[in-house]
């Protein structure tokens, strides 16, 4: 008897592929463990702070890869698993300034607030992981402007504690207080203006994303805050601030948490739909 041919037959390409991510998503798990593992033990023999909020700040890094590895196989055609992993790699990259080595802490200080820039990305993106609309765009580079572009005055024109004299060109405090506050006007300017385009999100959803997207949206904008106002923070609770960073560490070890339950327990089976509510 002839049998008859399934009426939707699988994708011909389709195992190849899934194969070819699991060994990407592999590698990149192995080089993450090899580089947290590489970058606590230089904290252990050559750490310029406390080792364990070191190490903290490493594992965090680490963790929100982990959590993005986890998207991305869940979620092959989006985006956000790529972007909690660059946000991973941007914690590990500005950790390194924390060794006292001086190439490593020139990458750490170029990346020291790279990973609040990827964080304001990753909540204009989700779900989906892509920017749904110009707006979304302009403001995710804007928040790589602040977090990227702005703060070298500070470096440059120091000298700032802890900074490679390498970096340094000229001893100029007019212009890095001039940049400071330039920096500080344009991060505000550019946090409101993506909590405004949050809200406008949060109007269109249903109700059910709608809960998803209000507790996503306002842990981020709340870690993004917690990281950039320290010294409010710390004017307003006294704490000092060892203490204060370790808070900061344990909002920001929450933050893929967050997002990666979003993605796969708020109703968002189809990433693409999201995209939707601002056109």
């Amino acid at each position: 008897m002839k049998r008859s041919r399934p009426l939707f037959p699988p994708a011909a390409g389709r195992a190849p592929l899934r194969t070819s991510l699991r060994l990407a998503l592999l590698q990149v798990g192995l080089t993450t463990a090899a580089v947290t593992g590489v970058e606590i033990a230089l904290f252990v023999h050559d750490g310029t702070g406390p080792v364990g909020a070191l190490v903290a700040y490493a594992l965090t890094g680490a963790g929100y890869v982990a959590a993005g590895i986890v998207a991305w196989w869940r979620r092959p055609s989006g985006r956000l698993g790529a972007l909690l992993c660059l946000c991973g790699a941007a914690l590990l990259g500005s950790a390194a300034g924390n060794v006292a080595n001086p190439t490593l802490a020139v990458v750490g200080t170029v990346l020291a607030q790279l990973p609040i820039g990827v964080l304001l990305h990753l909540l204009l993106a989700f779900p989906s992981g892509r920017l749904p609309d110009r707006r979304s765009r302009l403001l995710a580079v804007g928040g790589y402007v602040v977090t990227l572009v702005l703060p070298i005055p500070a470096y440059v024109f120091g000298p700032l504690p802890g900074v490679p004299p390498v970096l340094v060109v000229a001893e100029r405090p007019d212009l890095v207080a001039l940049f400071a506050r330039v920096t500080t006007a344009t991060g505000f300017l550019v946090v409101a203006l993506t909590a405004l385009v949050l809200v406008q999100r949060l109007r269109a959803a249903d109700r059910r994303q709608r809960r998803v997207l209000a507790a996503v949206s306002g842990y981020g904008v709340f870690t993004i805050l917690l990281l950039t106002g320290s010294a409010v923070v710390a004017w307003f609770t006294g704490l000092d601030p060892f203490t204060q960073f370790v808070v900061q560490m344990a909002v920001m070890a929450g933050v893929p948490v967050a997002f990666l339950a979003g993605l796969l327990r708020g109703g968002f089976a189809r990433t693409a739909e999201i995209e939707e509510l601002d056109e």
